[in-house]
């Protein structure tokens, strides 16, 4: 083992890498919570608790492949939740939209951006059902604030522009 990594309370069900930063990684839990880590660090930078349902067990969670800042994440309660680092302006991380997205209510257990179709995102749920979502023009298309960080070649830049927008330490 060459690194250890601080641990949720309860089974890890996710693990996705970051698309556009090397040490980012994100995890999703059955403790219901999504942790955001630098690949440096044992602690995590930030931890994500979407709901304060004692159900709220999560089965997945992804970094969006367009995006940098927005992440996804579906959970037992039937909801998908959506993140975006870059508008989050009291510090503590909330969705910026939540969707009931199980048939009847019930889990949603995956999830997966489009990479090609950026504006869609699609959940399964544990009936079987496929949904397709269309994400805002807000949430498919590159930020004002995100621009600077895609473009930057030198890793400290990007880092400093990463802490500056979202307040991730990395």
């Amino acid at each position: 083992v060459t690194f250890k990594y601080e641990p949720h309370h309860g089974p890890v069900q996710e693990l996705h890498c970051s698309p556009f930063h090397r040490n980012l990684f994100l995890t999703c839990s059955s403790d219901g919570s999504v942790k955001i880590f630098n690949a440096n660090e044992y602690g995590a930078t930030h931890s994500v608790i979407p709901s304060a349902s004692v159900d709220s067990y999560l089965y997945d969670a992804e970094w969006s492949p367009v995006r940098p800042f927005v992440f996804a994440a579906v959970s037992k309660d039937s909801n998908l939740y959506i993140y975006d680092l870059d508008d989050q302006p009291s510090g503590r991380i909330k969705p910026v939209c939540t969707m009931q997205a199980g048939t009847e209510g019930c889990p949603v257990l995956t999830l997966a951006f489009n990479p090609i179709q950026q504006e869609f995102l699609a959940t399964g749920d544990a009936m079987g059902q496929v949904r397709i979502w269309r994400l805002s023009h807000a949430l498919s298309t590159v930020s004002k604030h995100e621009a600077p960080v895609l473009s930057a070649k030198k890793p400290e830049t990007k880092n400093k522009m990463w802490l500056k927008y979202t307040g991730l330490v990395l």
